[in-house]
């Protein structure tokens, strides 16, 4: 260390002049050649980056969710509808017999229950309240598909956000990769530079040639360091999300404060799997988050988390992070969309009698 301090002090400090008369040119005078201060630059600007104005207004605009967010009115309606599908899930004989399974179910998650079993009695007495009856219910299927299409565009506005704030991290860490790989040419081109000038006075090289080994040893260690460090490269960034969907599937709430009513009532009904087991579509999509080590009950501070982040209404999010959290709002997003069989299968078999 001592032979590369005086070999940076020799070359900041000497002034020499160096004959090139033996090469036929004429005597060129050398000045000071500040490598000491060209290293520390190239350090300070590596390591001292700070972020520019337009990143953190970027970082603001995606954190930014309002135009995400539903207007208060629909949280009202949806609390006023919440209590009418509480109070109409009696299915009669009638009824039973009319609809499979899967329009009952899918009835008794709408709150319409009453309707099908008026529908199946006028029905068979073929009576002219028929029509009005199925134009109801066509009324309630269509606001149960607006629904679910106003929630998956809830979700899909979210996941933008999501892929945003990956792009934005993505971005960051190929700006520092490429700063990072300035930094270890520049440094390998000025030590070459700067020994190789010296090198040409003979009395000089015979008497610094030591320090010359050494600085070429710690200029390629350098070098191979920062060109090393491009591989490991991360960053976090904070992401706001107040509304957030995972929460309610991972909690489980008696009652859902971010899904509707109606799709929350889809997402926990049980049904048999061809193993004949019970289950419903939000226990299917913790055990497979679980299956992916996306979420976990791991007492682990580190784990802990990682699961705040993702179910709070906050978090410093990584790239390893944001992409799991982009894949888990796709997983919801799928099973949501799911309930739009089970509309049309209601549809189908109000226009089309006895099928099942």
């Amino acid at each position: 260390m001592w032979q590369i301090s005086q070999f940076f002090f020799y070359c900041t400090k000497k002034r020499y002049t160096f004959d090139f008369s033996k090469l036929n040119k004429n005597k060129i005078a050398m000045k000071n050649y500040q490598l000491f201060y060209l290293l520390f630059f190239i350090f300070l600007f590596e390591l001292v980056s700070c972020r520019s104005a337009q990143d953190t207004a970027r970082l603001k605009m995606i954190n930014n969710n309002s135009y995400c967010q539903n207007s208060s009115s629909v949280f009202y309606f949806d609390s006023l509808w919440l209590e009418s599908i509480k109070q109409d899930t009696l299915l009669n004989s009638a009824a039973t017999e009319r609809f499979s399974p899967r329009a009952r179910n899918i009835a008794k998650d709408m709150g319409i229950a009453s309707l099908l079993n008026q529908y199946s009695e006028i029905e068979k007495t073929k009576g002219l309240d028929k029509d009005i009856l199925a134009g109801k219910i066509a009324v309630f299927t269509h606001h149960a598909d607006l629904e679910v299409t106003s929630c998956v565009a809830e979700l899909n506005c979210e996941l933008k956000r999501s892929e945003e704030l990956r792009d934005f991290l993505r971005g960051r860490i190929q700006k520092r990769i490429n700063r990072l790989t300035i930094a270890s040419i520049l440094i390998g081109t000025a030590t070459s530079v700067i020994v190789n000038t010296v090198a040409l006075d003979n009395a000089r090289a015979a008497k610094y040639s030591q320090s010359f080994k050494y600085a070429f040893i710690g200029s390629s260690v350098v070098g191979s360091t920062l060109s090393i460090r491009s591989f490991f490269l991360n960053d976090k960034a904070l992401f706001v999300h107040k509304r957030n969907a995972l929460t309610d599937i991972w909690e489980n709430p008696k009652q859902p404060r971010i899904l509707p009513p109606i799709v929350w009532r889809f997402v926990n009904k049980k049904f048999p799997t061809k193993q004949g087991v019970w289950t419903s579509g939000r226990e299917i999509l913790i055990e497979q988050w679980k299956g992916m080590g996306m979420l976990t009950d791991s007492p682990e501070p580190k784990i802990m988390a990682r699961n705040k982040s993702l179910l709070g209404r906050e978090g410093y999010y990584d790239m390893g992070l944001i992409e799991t959290r982009i894949a888990m709002l796709k997983m919801l997003t799928e099973e949501i969309n799911l309930m739009l069989y089970d509309l049309k299968r209601l549809q189908q078999e109000l226009i089309l009698p006895n099928n099942r």
